[in-house]
Parts: C-alpha cells; sequence; structure tokens
C-alpha cells in the first residue's frame, strides 16, 4: 500500500501505475505520461498534463493542464486548464470546469455524470457526434460547445459564447454577454435577462418553447423562428432582412422594443410601452399601456384600452373599444377596412378612405375627412370630416353627434330610423338627401 501523505507521480510514456484492482488514498497525484490502471486512487490534489487515467480517481479535484486520454473515471471536480484536453471515452462524475484554453472532448454518449455540474468558461466542450445529459450547464466568457451531438441539462445559463452543437430540454436563463444559437435547442423555457441571445439561423428554438424577454436582446439576425409563447416585459427583439419571429400561442407584450418582424401571430399589447418597428403578420389587441405601431399591420388592430400611436399601416379591420387610437398621417387605414368604434376615440392626421364605418359610442375626431362606404351610427360623436356618398344609417335609441362642416366632402343620403342624429354645425349632414323614418 502506499502512504496516505505520499505523493505519486507518473511520467514517461512507458511508465504505469497498476493498483492490481485495489484502492488506495495519498495526498496527491501527478501525471504527465503514462498509464494509471486498474483501481481506485483517492486524493486530494491531481495534476493531470499527459498519459492514460484508466482507473479511477475518487474525491479531491483534479487540473488538467496537458493532453490526456480518460479511458477509467475521474470522479473529482476536474478542471481543464489551459492547454490541457481531455479525450473522454471514459467518465467524468464530478463537477467539470473547462476554463481558458482548456477542451473536453467527448469520445462516446453519456460521458459526464447525469448530475454533473458543467462550466465551460472560455474554453470548449466538443461533443463531436454523442449526446450526453448533465445536470447543469454554465456557458460563459466566449466559450464554445461544438459538434452535432446533444447535451441535454435540467438548467442552461448562456452567458456569453458560441453553441455549434444541440441542446437539449430543460430551462435556459440568459443574463450577460452575447451567446449565438447555431444549434438547435429544445428548450422548455427561455429566460431572456440580459445580455444577448443571437439566432445562428432559422428554427434554432423548439417551437412550443416559452420564451420570457425581461431585459437584453434576442437577436433574429436574418432568420425566422416560431416558439410555442412568447412573453416580453422589457429588452429588444433585433432583426433585418427576411427575420421573423412567430408564436403559435402568440405573443404578451407588455413593454419593450421590437426592431424584428412578427409572423402571422397573435399579438397582445398592455401595461408599459410597447414599440414594434417591424411588420406584423398577426392580428394585433391592445388593451392597457401604450403601443407605438411603426411597422405595416397585415392583419387587424383591435384596442379596448391604452394609446395606440399608428404611424405605418393597417390592413385589416380597425376596433376601438376603449382607449385611444392615433393615426400618424394619412391613409393609414386599408381601403376595404371596416373601422368600428364602440368606446374611448380613433383620431385622424390626415384624410383616410376606407371600407364601412360603425359608430355605437365613443368619438371619431382629430384632423382630416374619414370616408367610408357606408356609415352606421348609433351613439357617439364624429367630430372629424367625413366624405363620400356612402349611406348613413342611425339606428337605435341613443343620440349620434356630427360637429364637423361636411358640405364639400358628403354627398350620401342620411337616413334616421331612430333616436337622435345630432348635427351640431351647418353642413354638418353634407349635401344628400335627409330621410327622418323615427327619431330625430
Amino acid at each position: 500500500r502506499i502512504s496516505s501523505d505520499s505523493t505519486v507521480t507518473v511520467n514517461g510514456s512507458g511508465a504505469t501505475l497498476n493498483l492490481g484492482g485495489f484502492s488506495d488514498t495519498i495526498t496527491t497525484f501527478n501525471q504527465s505520461g503514462g498509464v494509471f490502471t486498474n483501481g481506485t486512487l483517492t486524493a486530494t490534489t491531481y495534476g493531470l498534463s499527459g498519459g492514460t487515467v484508466g482507473g479511477t480517481l475518487s474525491g479531491g479535484t483534479a487540473d488538467v493542464t496537458g493532453g490526456i486520454t480518460l479511458s477509467g473515471a475521474i470522479n473529482s471536480t476536474l478542471n481543464v486548464n489551459s492547454g490541457g484536453s481531455v479525450t473522454a471515452s471514459g467518465t467524468a462524475g464530478g463537477a467539470v470546469n473547462i476554463n481558458t484554453g482548456g477542451t473536453f472532448t467527448l469520445a462516446a454518449a453519456e460521458r459526464i455524470g447525469d448530475s454533473s455540474a458543467v462550466t465551460v468558461d472560455a474554453g470548449t466542450l466538443a461533443t463531436a457526434t454523442f449526446n450526453d445529459t448533465v445536470g447543469s450547464l454554465l456557458l460563459t466568457n466566449n466559450g464554445s460547445i461544438t459538434g452535432t451531438g446533444t447535451i441535454t441539462a435540467g438548467t442552461y445559463t448562456l452567458n456569453g459564447g458560441t453553441v455549434s452543437a444541440n441542446l437539449g430540454a430543460g430551462t435556459a436563463n440568459v443574463s450577460a454577454g452575447t451567446t449565438t444559437l447555431n444549434g438547435a435547442f429544445a428548450v422548455t423555457t427561455l429566460n431572456i435577462e440580459g445580455g444577448t441571445l443571437a439566432l445562428g439561423g432559422n428554427g434554432r428554438i423548439d417551437n412550443a418553447a416559452v420564451v420570457n424577454l425581461s431585459s437584453g436582446v434576442l437577436d433574429m439576425v436574418t432568420f425566422a423562428d416560431g416558439v410555442g409563447t412568447f412573453n416580453m416585459t422589457g429588452g429588444t427583439v433585433n432583426g433585418s432582412g427576411a427575420n421573423l419571429l412567430s408564436a403559435v400561442n402568440g405573443l404578451n407584450l407588455q413593454a419593450g422594443t421590437i426592431n424584428a418582424n412578427i409572423g402571422n401571430s397573435a399579438v397582445g399589447i398592455s401595461n408599459g410601452t410597447t414599440t414594434i418597428n417591424g411588420t406584423v403578420g398577426g392580428a394585433v389587441t391592445v388593451s392597457s399601456g401604450t403601443a407605438d405601431l411603426n411597422g405595416a399591420l397585415a392583419s387587424s388592430l383591435t384596442a379596448s384600452g391604452g394609446t395606440v400611436n399608428l404611424s405605418n399601416t393597417v390592413a385589416g379591420n380597425v376596433t376601438v373599444s376603449g382607449g385611444t387610437v392615433n393615426l400618424g398621417s394619412a391613409d393609414r387605414i386599408g381601403a376595404s377596412s371596416a373601422v368600428n368604434v364602440s368606446s374611448g376615440s380613433l383620431n385622424l392626421n390626415g384624410n383616410d378612405s376606407v371600407g364601412a364605418v360603425t359608430l355605437t359610442g365613443g368619438t371619431i375626431g382629430g384632423s382630416g375627412v374619414l370616408t367610408g362606404t357606408s356609415y352606421a351610427v348609433q351613439a357617439g360623436t364624429i367630430s372629424a370630416g367625413i366624405g363620400g356618398s356612402g349611406a348613413m344609417t342611425k339606428t337605435g335609441a341613443g343620440t349620434a353627434t356630427l360637429s364637423a362642416d361636411n358640405t364639400t366632402t358628403f354627398s350620401g343620403a342620411v337616413a334616421v330610423n331612430s333616436g337622435a342624429l345630432l348635427a351640431t354645425t351647418s353642413g354638418a349632414l353634407g349635401t344628400g338627401a335627409v330621410t327622418i323614418t323615427y327619431g330625430s
């Protein structure tokens, strides 16, 4: 047996330490070449700079500063330091720290312990073609995870580096640095709380993932990706070119800035100030807060509260059931879009030609002339001008008010079938025929 306070060194290509199947405890083990095999050695520290570890190292801390082959087991805290490399056909059962200039290469599947904490700190974890399940994974300081295998962890902390391999299911947190995803990520929940997560290709994030962005940046670059649910309470989504962000269960936006394009997904906006500078393919609903919509909307816009500042166009129907919608300039609403106002206000900033206009409450105001194919009014106020030759029909028991002079812009017939239509300005009813069947 070897004394427990001994330092044992194995060096030279022909050197071999063979424990004959037994276990021994010492203070320090150093290996710069040769072979350690056939037994378990327990020490406080292990200095590994070369050779083959074919036996088991148990406990303590192992520092790797040269190239070693691991065909046995290292059940210690394993630090792969500058100049160090581990080629593992054996197993690493403790924490694995791959530091600056270090490389840990999988030579077979499942080489790292299922409960091991793995840190890639400016080093490289090379998966080759193999898969591995670990306890947790931390990537920081421009570390790299390479190969075509998949690393699956309970939790992932991505704080700077490049992931070219694939990552499995679990919960991921991004809070610092810039991490680029070149491989696929089957993440269940992705929390971006700082730093930048940049996509390196299309479809990098799992299409069922819940993505929570509270600070930092999700950079779509020029790529398209679809997720399950996208929740945003702050931060920024960037993108250029043909980028596209979609969510099966919709995007819930409470604050932040989106400089990317949004696909055919429902968008709900509430609470704080949200700015969308890209295009939006799906329906947009604003219930509270402020929405600055600077990209073109391909579908509908509904405001039930809050303030909407629309500087680009909306191709679908516009419904205002609360809050305020401010049009940034003329011709913001599609020529065939239905406009429905039941509460709140729609404010023009120039002339706009639309489809059918329905007013059951609230106000259509601002400066300019709204030209609809028809007007169905029950209650509320139109203080902006109206135009065209489409008929206006007053129904319902309420009072609808027209307060602009429409003499030169509106020639449609006006029919009052019930309730009251109040013209507070000369010429408010335009130049068309007025018929009162019932009401005033």
